[in-house]
């Protein structure tokens, strides 16, 4: 018997390739959802170029007249096109996400620059031996931070008058539930749902999927889980007709960088080999380890005397305390940190930490919102228990609970755990199991794609996320 959709199909339009029907809006998504690495780029050119153009505007100011020759001008344009570029990295203008307001988007633009001039400025006196013309550095600053919120509100415009269509194929559990996850992460994407109900009376017909794709203009076709032989001979004639087609935590992973928990199996740890880091990595970032906690524990120990005497002035009892945590492959560590709570804050036991805790003092909370309190763990990272990026370590009291009640908790512990990770700077603070879930999803992308690159980006985003207090 033909479906309803295959008789809209024999009437209204003849089988066309998907690739063609969407090509224009292909090419707008270059644009509407350029990449991070692409974006560093731009940031870095954009406020260059702008640096230049002010520089023969302004040809009158004290640093074109006394700069000694055109190297100086060199230098100084790339010191401001490396500080607007890393400082917006730092400050999340480089994310792909397209559901910020433009409050926020102007916001971050003018955070970056805030910490961009005075990169400059400093710099370059060290580096050019001169001084910036106030004319110059107007000109410069206003016309960068004009062009950070004007590329992206190009690109937001793009990406919302022309999003990617994506089919959702599976049964109305699957959609409903799939539906609301890629809203959440507040990417301009129109959603189609292809239902197949239980069952297995197709509402749309397997054999005219890729005609129904190309009809409804698909840009990407997203299917639930293990695909049966039937299903899976039909995204194969839509992959022949150009369609791309992944399942559901595979596009979830590439489009919001995190692994959606629930839907995966044994079968993804086995498939992504998440224990095959390179080893050349492991050496390297063994050896970065050892310097950045060296240096860290020389740089930040004036801080962390200072943090003494303020908890010793506030209350009575120890400055420093340990912890037991779990680590690699679930060996039980002593982690160390500067207290910020009462003495008397687990007299009934271990208790989650959470926003707004009464258990924490006035001291306690400025160490918090800037993370002094875990400038200890350099000692940790030093002595190998931890490393300097991975997943936050947990008390084994809650590790068991949380084992229990979400799958593949424990697989987090296959790297080390860090001082900062990739959970940290994207999730909140973890205070119930859900919030506990939540930053697994992050933990697991970073265990399956940790690189030298991943943890360079990771070490500017907590930058960003140390300033801004959140904690």
């Amino acid at each position: 018997m033909e479906t309803l959709a295959e008789t809209s199909l024999r009437h209204t339009v003849v089988p066309i390739d998907p690739f063609h029907v969407s090509r224009f809006r292909r090419l707008v998504g270059l644009f509407a959802t350029i990449p991070s690495a692409t974006w560093l780029l731009i940031d870095f050119i954009m406020p260059a170029l702008f640096m230049m153009l002010a520089y023969h505007f302004c040809s009158k100011s004290w640093w074109a007249l006394h700069a000694p020759n055109h190297l100086s001008v060199e230098l100084g344009t790339i010191i401001f096109g490396g500080s607007v570029a890393l400082c917006s990295h730092i400050f999340g203008l480089h994310d792909r996400s397209t559901s910020q307001t433009l409050p926020s988007l102007i916001s971050k633009a003018l955070l970056t620059m805030a910490v961009a001039i005075p990169a400059l400025i400093t710099i370059s006196g060290l580096v050019v031996f001169k001084d910036i013309g106030r004319e110059l550095l107007i000109i410069a600053s206003t016309s960068t931070l004009a062009g950070l919120i004007l590329t992206r509100s190009i690109a937001w415009h793009f990406a919302t008058r022309h999003p990617e269509c994506i089919g959702l194929l599976g049964n109305t559990a699957f959609v409903a539930m799939a539906r609301e996850v890629i809203e959440k992460q507040g990417t301009a994407v129109k959603l189609c749902p292809i239902v197949l109900d239980e069952s297995e009376t197709h509402v749309v017909s397997l054999s005219s999927l890729h005609q129904w794709a190309a009809f409804m203009r698909m840009d990407e076709l997203v299917f639930h889980g293990d695909a049966t032989p039937e299903i899976s001979k039909a995204l194969f004639t839509c992959m022949d007709h150009g369609l791309r087609v992944s399942n559901f935590a595979s596009y979830v992973e590439k489009s919001a960088q995190y692994v959606p928990v629930n839907q995966i199996t044994e079968n993804w740890f086995l498939a992504n080999d998440v224990q095959a880091l390179h080893p050349h990595y492991m050496v390297f970032k063994r050896l970065a380890d050892i310097l950045v906690s060296a240096l860290g524990l020389i740089l930040s120990s004036p801080f962390i005397l200072l943090a003494v005497l303020a908890i010793k002035l506030e209350s009575p009892g120890p400055a420093f305390y340990s912890q037991r945590r779990v680590g690699l492959r679930n060996r039980i560590f002593s982690i160390y940190k500067l207290r910020s709570m009462r003495l008397d804050a687990e007299a009934g036991g271990a208790q989650w930490a959470k926003k707004g805790d009464n258990r924490v003092t006035r001291i306690g909370r400025i160490l918090r919102k800037t993370r002094i309190d875990e400038l200890p763990q350099f000692w940790n990272i030093l002595k190998g228990d931890m490393a300097f990026i991975g997943p936050r370590p947990e008390r084994p009291e809650f590790v068991d609970q949380l084992a229990a009640a979400i799958p593949f908790y424990r697989q987090r512990h296959l790297v080390k755990p860090g001082l900062t990770g990739w959970a940290q700077i994207n999730a909140d603070y973890g205070a119930s199991i859900e919030d506990a879930r939540h930053k697994l999803c992050y933990d697991l992308y970073y265990v399956k794609e940790a690189s030298l690159q991943f943890d360079l980006n990771v070490c500017i985003r907590t930058i960003g996320a140390i300033m801004k207090g959140a904690r």
